[in-house]
């Protein structure tokens, strides 16, 4: 989104992505649809080179670099007058009590699947408006 000459996480390119994210909620919201980014989960540490080429830097596998899409993706919303659900806060606050979750360190399995599924269902309600 920022262009191969800035650094992903730099302020530069948390600007850039801020006004990406913003110009692209603008014409949504203008025709009265409700605009919603969601938070990317922060990855685990990836399991195997299948993801991110096993690196943990510089990558979307690299939570300083997911911090930075989020810090993006939150400020753009709110520029451009979306809502967010915060699904990095829910793996966040999952992720203290269970283990095993993300067997790859991106992808839920399991139960935490169907919870995630239905925890994203139901925030998206709680954020839609009745006309």
């Amino acid at each position: 989104l920022t262009g191969d000459d800035l650094e992903f996480t730099s302020a530069e390119a948390e600007a850039a992505r801020t006004a990406l994210f913003a110009e692209a909620a603008q014409p949504l919201g203008a025709t009265g649809a409700q605009v919603l980014f969601v938070t990317s989960a922060p990855p685990g540490a990836p399991n195997g080179r299948f993801y991110c080429d096993g690196r943990t830097t510089g990558t979307p596998c690299d939570p300083a670099w997911a911090a930075s899409w989020n810090r993006s993706l939150v400020a753009g919303a709110a520029a451009g007058g979306a809502g967010v659900v915060d699904a990095a806060g829910w793996t966040a606050a999952r992720s203290a009590t269970y283990r095993g979750d993300r067997p790859d360190g991106l992808h839920y399995s399991g139960g935490a699947l169907f919870e995630h599924a239905t925890w994203l269902a139901d925030e998206i309600r709680r954020s839609v408006v009745a006309p």
